[in-house]
């Protein structure tokens, strides 16, 4: 019954989505929902080290919320979401861990007349275009909605393990399957996107009805599965561990 609404929702939107742009870009921001790592946590850990390691993380991410920009610009099929550039962030290591944990790094492609997403990572200065299927997220879908802004949102949520959920917030009124992070694939526009405690939300939305961006992906002979990056990642850091040993 949840995805019969929301395929009625869809087909609704697709005379609207004609008139609309099929194209634009969405600034978004973070903040935190409470504390990034819980504080009965925290406070019950007994190793020192560890602890102020926690505390240090809480730290940086609620001192940094709101400090960063992310893009996300798209056309009718296409997507490429990033981080904008921070200058002069070299001595301070609250912002750095900020957007190691926010995955600031990354970039993230989405092709919906393929069904995959590519995100560009990095491991010990190797580069790395990782894809998976865009339908590799099962979402749920449900009836809660609320309004953001000006639109009208469903909530979605799904977990990517037994710790990270994700729950998003989109919006049929943009019927576009593009979202922060690489999360998509949800019958529109996601406008808000919390993972555990960090919400990720649509500061400003441009949709544009003249300008088509082009998107360029990675070239195909660079690009390597899920699976087969993390047995690489699996092997890296085995090396590490041996080498600290």
């Amino acid at each position: 019954m949840k995805i019969i609404v929301i395929l009625i929702l869809l087909f609704s939107n697709i005379y609207s989505l004609k008139s609309q742009s099929s194209s634009g870009n969405v600034e978004y921001k973070y903040k935190i929902d409470g504390s990034y790592i819980n504080n009965d946590l925290i406070n019950n850990e007994k190793d020192e080290n560890l602890k102020n390691t926690l505390i240090f993380l809480n730290s940086s991410l609620k001192n940094n919320q709101n400090k960063f920009v992310f893009t996300l610009n798209f056309n009718r099929y296409q997507s490429i979401y990033f981080m904008n550039k921070i200058l002069n962030i070299d001595n301070d290591r609250q912002m750095k861990y900020s957007i190691i944990i926010n995955r600031g790094k990354q970039t993230f492609y989405q092709d919906n007349r393929n069904h995959y997403v590519i995100y560009k990572t990095n491991i010990l200065g190797e580069e790395f275009n990782v894809i998976s299927s865009l339908y590799s997220i099962k979402w749920e879908l449900t009836r809660e909605e609320k309004k953001i802004g000006n639109y009208k949102c469903y909530k979605a949520i799904t977990f990517l393990n037994k710790k990270t959920k994700i729950e998003a917030w989109y919006s049929p009124e943009i019927p576009l399957s593009f979202g922060p992070k690489g999360f998509g694939g949800l019958p529109g526009l996601i406008i808000e996107l919390k993972e555990n405690n960090i919400i990720y939300y649509a500061n400003k939305i441009t949709l544009n009805k003249e300008k088509e961006f082009i998107i360029e992906f990675p070239e195909k002979e660079k690009i390597i599965s899920k699976e087969k990056f993390d047995s690489i990642g699996k092997s890296t850091k085995y090396r590490l561990e041996k080498m600290s040993n």
